[in-house]
Formats: structure tokens, sequence, C-alpha cells
């Protein structure tokens, strides 16, 4: 009988081992799955509310339609409380929460068949002590967080190899093509990944040429520019701009040969959000 079960603990092993591989094997062989990224947005409450602010609206709104230019596969919703109150009370309150979220989701023309799950977690409980202050910890604490999966409508187009050529002059202005960054944040989305390289090689072959990265945003009046979400200061496009100036200089572009400028939304396309959300190279000297 011990030969028996140390054989079926092994077999147990082996058909875990393996299923596990296989799932690895299918999820990264290339051409099999589209690739899916996730995005998330925290709105948040005031204490024992359950009444989504005009702000958050705005916010859930900004954050929403930053996904126009991908396929949303399914949404989760997730609500918590404040550790101030009863359990019952918490746990029904998170899913008012959550229930509005979804209610209000369903107005701005999401399908209801993309929320796959929502549920009230209720109250959190306070952390050791963090760079947050109680108060600060229970107002965080008082949200709920919406998860977006998304795909990508189709494989973003390279940028222009010959985008730097014997006929660019000194100030030419070149809009990248498939940078992307999270709402309302300076993190850059996977998928912008392919344009930069493309950028990075060009200019790692093109030496004579320098540039200055120009980051606008959307949405904003003249001479305002939008928050940073993660850093919760008002230069939304210099961050962006800086962004993809960090990432060349990693890649190995020599700092010298570049800079970086937030132009905040001053300069706007007339062709709609998703155009006026952009990164722009300008050619500011061209060794010869």
């Amino acid at each position: 009988m011990k030969n028996n079960k140390t054989l079926s603990v092994k077999f147990n092993i082996f058909i875990r081992f393996n299923m596990h591989f296989l799932l690895l094997v299918i999820v990264t062989l290339p051409g099999t799955l589209k690739a899916q990224f996730k995005d998330s947005c925290n709105v948040f409450f005031g204490p024992a509310n359950f009444t989504i602010g005009m702000d958050q609206q705005d916010k859930i709104m900004k954050f929403i339609y930053g996904f126009d230019t991908v396929v949303i596969k399914k949404i989760s919703l997730s609500g918590f409380c404040d550790d101030i109150g009863s359990c019952p009370a918490n746990d029904s309150l998170s899913t008012k929460r959550v229930k509005n979220v979804k209610d209000f989701l369903i107005t701005t023309h999401i399908k209801d068949s993309l929320i796959t799950q929502w549920h009230g977690i209720g109250e959190v409980d306070l952390r050791p002590p963090t760079y947050m202050t109680d108060a600060e910890q229970r107002a965080f604490n008082r949200r709920v967080e919406i998860m977006v999966n998304y795909a990508l409508k189709e494989k973003p187009k390279p940028i222009v190899v010959d985008m730097l050529s014997d006929k660019t002059a000194i100030g030419d202005i070149i809009t990248l093509e498939n940078i992307l960054f999270a709402n309302n944040r300076h993190r850059l989305l996977a998928e912008s990944n392919a344009g930069l390289d493309s950028l990075t090689s060009i200019l790692l072959r093109s030496k004579e040429f320098k540039i200055l990265i120009l980051g606008h945003v959307c949405c904003t009046t003249f001479g305002k520019d939008a928050v940073d979400t993660d850093t919760g200061k008002k230069n939304l496009s210099e961050a962006r701009a800086k962004t993809v100036f960090d990432y060349l200089i990693r890649k190995g572009v020599d700092p010298a040969r570049l800079a970086y400028k937030g132009l905040k939304g001053d300069y706007p396309t007339g062709k709609g959000e998703k155009m006026d959300r952009r990164v722009e190279i300008q050619i500011t000297a061209i060794k010869k």
C-alpha cells in the first residue's frame, strides 16, 4: 500500500507539472493567442457613502475612453470599505459601491456582458505603519477598483524606417505612432515597445540627429497640463515626454542628443482625444 501511495503521489505531481508546462507553452507560443493586457483605476468614495462624485465620474469616463484604440475583453469590479463600522454594514456598503460603478459604466456604453465579475469585499483593516497616515489609509480603502483586460485591435504599425532621412530638416516635427500610455499616467503600455524600439534603432543608426521629445495631453484648457495620477503633479505631458527620454537612454542613445518638454494641451490636432494624447520628436540639430 505504501508503494502504491508513493506512486500515486508521484503520478499526480507529474500530471500537475506537465499540465502547467503545457499551459505555459500554449500561452507563450507566438501567434497561438492574442496578447492581452491589464489596466486599473480606483474610484473613491466619502465615509459611509456609495454615491459616485462628479470628479470620480469624470475620472471613470477618462479611464474608459482611454481604451478607444483597443478591444476590451472583460471588466471586473471589487469594492472596499474602511474599518469603521460593523462588518455586515461594510459588506453591504462595498456591494452598493460596486453596483453603482457597474451601473455607471453601462451608461458609458460598456456592455453589461463585459462586466464578468463584480463583488463587494467589505472592510480593509489598517496596515502597520506605512507611508500613509491612518486617515489616508482609510480614504484609500473607501474605493472600487476597476480592472480592465484588453487586447490590441491589430498589430502596431512600426515607425517608418526612413523617418530621419536626407530630406529631414531642423525644426521638423514627427509624430510617433503607437506610443501609448496608461490613462492619466506616465506609465507606458506594453504595446508601445515595438514603436520605441524602432525609434531607438533609427537614432542609434542616424547619429547625426539631435531631437527634442514633445509630450501632449488632451482635454485641458490652454496653458494647463493634466494631473499625473502616479505622482499627483500637474505635469503629465512633461512626465510622458521624460518617460520616452529615459527609455531611449536605457537603450543606449546618447543623452547629449536628447531633450524633452511638455506642451500641455496647447496644441490640439482637431482630430479627437486619441490624436491629442501623443508624443512627437522635433529635430533640433543635424551634425554634418
